[in-house]
């Protein structure tokens, strides 16, 4: 059996393809549980800052509505309102596209905020389409250019760059509830203009293709596949667990103003993160069905039975993960 997956005795690359979506995916959600736990605990004890921090950290490994409204609220005790705003609007698209009823609270949120809320206008002269402007630091895209900025209350930088022309900078002090408009004059020649970027050059090792048949790249997209069905079915598990963990919530532990016991803010966890979970797996199922699909379509004819070098796959099984090894020969 062995024998009959490994070719020749010349040497051989194992490429393990392993599934460990269900382990890597469960440590995950342990870890995002952990930091919102630590986060509220940090917040009961007054300690906002660290405990924005951990919300912080939580929402990045798991996207949920619950922590996104939990970590708005955090930073609108620590005075950054702007940020707060755009995440209970986020949190508001979210719980309508799930027909949860926090939608009602966070835009209730969203209103109470506004007024706290600094805007700025930026007007470019001249139609200057190739400048970089930058708001205290960070690169504001030409598109958020057109449409009014939300910002905290305060003081703030802005420059505006391009190559071969002189810098602008304008320190202003923004009021909250109120709008200012900054107009960025036409940027004036530099002395020395700044050198152009030389082109890259392409690197032949990358660009090459490495599959000197059409064997090695079928059988490759038939692993790809595997593994897309695969996640495929993990999402569909976990979605069917999400519903469900989300309907016990709402069976005696929540209420109709989501004030949910102790039992039902865990069964809320517990929902938000199978939730996110799915969607990652139905994500990396559908890229993995294309990239197979790719693969096998483009592969060409299997190697003849003499070929002396070729590729061979097999299951690997436990109990907490599944996949495929792949065995190629030199």
């Amino acid at each position: 059996m062995v024998r009959s997956l490994i070719y020749g005795s010349s040497g051989c690359i194992v490429l393990a393809l392993l599934l460990r979506a269900p382990s890597v995916f469960a440590d995950a959600a342990a870890d995002a549980d952990a930091l919102f736990k630590e986060a509220q605990r940090l917040s009961e004890s007054g300690d906002d800052a660290a405990a924005c921090q951990k919300f912080e950290e939580s929402r990045k490994i798991a996207n949920g509505l619950g922590v996104t409204m939990y970590l708005a609220d955090c930073l609108q005790k620590t005075k950054h309102p702007a940020r707060a705003l755009e995440l209970f609007r986020e949190a508001e698209q979210m719980a309508k596209a799930r027909k949860d009823k926090r939608e009602k609270l966070a835009h209730e949120r969203m209103v109470q905020l506004e007024p706290s809320v600094s805007t700025l206008e930026l007007k470019l002269a001249g139609g200057q389409s190739a400048i970089e402007v930058l708001v205290d630091g960070q690169p504001v895209e030409p598109a958020q250019r057109e449409q009014p900025l939300r910002l905290d209350p305060g003081s703030h930088s802005i420059q505006a760059r391009a190559a071969g022309k002189r810098d602008f900078t304008a320190n202003l002090q923004l009021e909250a509830g109120k709008t200012q408009t900054l107009e960025i004059p036409v940027l004036g020649d530099a002395s020395e203009p700044a050198p152009a970027a030389s082109a890259a050059k392409p690197n032949p090792a990358l660009s090459a293709d490495t599959s000197s048949s059409g064997f090695p790249r079928r059988t490759l997209g038939i692993a790809l596949g595997g593994a897309g069905v695969v996640a495929l079915g993990i999402g569909t598990f976990l979605g069917l667990q999400a519903k469900s963990k989300l309907s016990d919530s709402n069976n005696g532990h929540c209420d109709a103003q989501d004030f949910c016991d102790p039992r039902g803010l865990d069964l809320r966890r517990q929902a938000n993160n199978a939730a996110t979970i799915s969607t990652v797996s139905f994500t990396a199922g559908l890229v993995l069905l294309g990239a197979g699909a790719f693969f096998f379509f483009t592969g060409g004819e299997e190697a003849p039975a003499g070929q002396t070098s070729g590729m061979a796959v097999a299951p690997v099984l436990s109990a907490r993960e599944a996949g495929l090894v792949m065995f190629k020969q030199f």
